[in-house]
């Protein structure tokens, strides 16, 4: 996290919602989205594709920076997020099919990494995306025994990994409601 290229970040984005001026927001957010240089600037780039998601299709010359982040499964949610807000549906075909930007997603919901915004993503890509392997994949996170958070601090991983594993089952259960909205969440005490 590099704490200057957050601050233009959220510059950026807050000018947006001020004035609606994409020409200065734009190349604001593709510097920062560019500047990703590994670990530490990794957390930046994310939340820099988060904020884009509030352009809308104003967001689409950012293309080319959000594909370069579909790279790394750390990424891919924050940057699906944003090229599904930025770009007309024909648009999303062969790299960028629905389906392809799904197991991509997955990638990083398996990972343990960023788990809440692929599976906001897997939401966001709708049903009609996933094959049955993803929805095997993401039964596998909702039910499987393997844990998939494995860092962090000891007394914390395992709520962690049981939050994940409801996450995806949230999403599995809108995903696949007859009615296409999701089944209800059982209470639990």
């Amino acid at each position: 996290m590099i704490p200057w290229l957050d601050a233009h970040a959220e510059l950026a984005a807050a000018l947006w919602d001020i004035t609606g001026d994409a020409a200065t927001a734009v190349p604001v957010l593709e510097a920062v989205i560019r500047a990703d240089d590994g670990p530490w600037t990794r957390w930046t780039a994310m939340r820099t594709a988060r904020l884009s998601v509030r352009l809308g299709p104003a967001a689409r010359p950012l293309r080319p920076a959000l594909e370069e982040l579909l790279a790394t499964p750390p990424h891919a949610p924050a940057a699906v997020l944003a090229l599904l807000a930025a770009l007309p549906e024909e648009e999303l075909r062969g790299p960028l099919a629905r389906s392809v930007l799904a197991g991509q997603v997955l990638d990083t919901a398996e990972s343990g990494v960023d788990a809440d915004n692929a599976f906001e993503a897997l939401s966001e890509l709708g049903r009609a995306a996933l094959t049955d392997e993803h929805l095997h994949r993401i039964e596998r996170l909702a039910h499987g025994d393997r844990r998939v958070v494995t860092a962090g601090i000891e007394s914390q991983i395992i709520r962690a990994d049981e939050q994940l594993a409801t996450r995806a089952r949230e999403t599995l259960n809108g995903l696949t409601a007859p009615t296409g909205r999701a089944a209800p969440t059982p209470v639990q005490g």
